[in-house]
């Protein structure tokens, strides 16, 4: 018997609002049936923080009514700058047990900034596949003598917290536009949804995700099928109102800006017009991807000499809504050993249409969609 079904993902950034609409269907891939953006008037969301809460629903109700989904139930994700991500060693104990030890983590050892928190957790299993010799050797200090004797090893944990009042405003924000929030996760996860279900990535593998924003990009490392690190780094792609999503309308982003033509240096990859300096914005872009390029050389070499001396991050794959990214990939390749490409789409059915190099900017909520009816 055939069936389908169909989910809504839901990006929030301080910028925009992006919506992406996935139809699953049994024995077929799945297929990417519309999307749309809204770009928010500036001051309305700062660093994740709503701040005119009228304009914000208004903003969305109006995407909502342009997109006419099938569907209204929608999987949410939170800026990073709300999110709060941990890695923790916990002794290796069934789910509902974990959930007591971290209750109890986050009242007494694990500092958090804000007080009443909302979390999740996901194990990830005993260090890079130890055995229990091994990770009783590596115990924290904070293990009990009684732990110790049990021979209880320990596992790897990833606790995601966010303020309880923030996560109850964005929830409320949704439901107030007509949607259902069936889910709030965080952006990497989504990414890593995207990237092993059309496999660009080996679920178990070592590669580093980039989500290149306007004026943040978020770096996760995922080893073994779990997230092992993520960054949010302050990196002006472009000013306020310049972006790839600058002046959106009907769904398609606008003001995408072309890729370096044939003149483009062959050392970096970057175009230039205005002459060996190139214009003020070229210099502003060179010395963005430059930042870039540092930051993730220093997360790999700090992920191959500090966390795993025999594991190498030998991909990078970047998404995101910044002007140039095609560009920036070329940059990032010249410089670094990892190879770098972009996200790509070929792997689902793409109904929606989507404008030129538009795909890397909705990656984040297509991976929401794709979590079709799961909490």
């Amino acid at each position: 018997m055939w069936w389908s079904r169909y989910t809504l993902g839901l990006e929030m950034s301080d910028y925009a609002l992006k919506i992406a609409e996935v139809r699953i269907r049994a024995g077929s891939k799945p297929t990417v049936t519309r999307h749309a953006t809204e770009r928010l008037p500036a001051g309305a969301v700062e660093e994740g923080r709503i701040r005119d809460r009228d304009l914000v629903v208004q903003t969305l109700r109006n995407l909502v009514r342009r997109m006419e989904p099938y569907t209204r139930n929608v999987h949410l994700a939170l800026p990073g700058s709300l999110v709060m991500v941990r890695f923790l060693k916990l002794p290796d104990l069934p789910e509902r047990r974990l959930r007591k030890i971290i209750e109890f983590e986050l009242k007494h050892g694990t500092p958090l900034p804000f007080k009443t928190p909302h979390f999740d957790f996901v194990k990830l299993g005993t260090p890079d596949g130890e055995d229990r010799r091994t990770a009783e050797r590596r115990a924290p200090d904070g293990q009990t003598a009684e732990q110790k004797a049990a021979g209880r090893p320990l596992c790897d944990v990833m606790l995601a917290a966010a303020p309880l009042e923030t996560v109850r405003e964005y929830a409320e924000i949704v439901a107030a536009a007509g949607l259902a929030a069936r889910s709030i996760e965080i952006r990497p996860l989504s990414l890593y949804r995207l990237v092993t279900r059309t496999g660009q990535a080996d679920p178990e593998g070592t590669f580093l995700l980039a989500d290149v924003g306007e004026t943040v990009t978020d770096l996760s490392v995922f080893h073994g099928g779990g997230l092992r690190i993520t960054r949010s780094l302050p990196i002006m792609f472009a000013p306020p109102g310049e972006g790839v999503l600058a002046g959106a309308a009907d769904g398609e982003p606008a003001g995408v800006m072309p890729a370096a033509g044939p003149e483009a240096s062959a050392t970096d990859g970057l175009g230039g017009s205005n002459g060996p300096g190139g214009s003020d914005a070229d210099t502003a872009f060179r010395s963005a991807c430059s930042d870039l390029a540092h930051e993730l050389d220093r997360l790999m070499l700090f992920f191959s000499y500090s966390l795993y001396r025999d594991r190498q991050i030998d991909r990078i794959i970047l998404s995101g809504d910044a002007p140039r990214l095609e560009e920036v990939a070329r940059f990032l390749s010249a410089r670094l050993s990892a190879g770098v490409s972009l996200i790509q789409g070929e792997a689902l059915k793409l109904r929606a249409v989507f404008g030129e190099k538009t795909f890397p900017a909705m990656a984040v909520p297509i991976g929401l969609a794709l979590r079709g009816k799961r909490r």
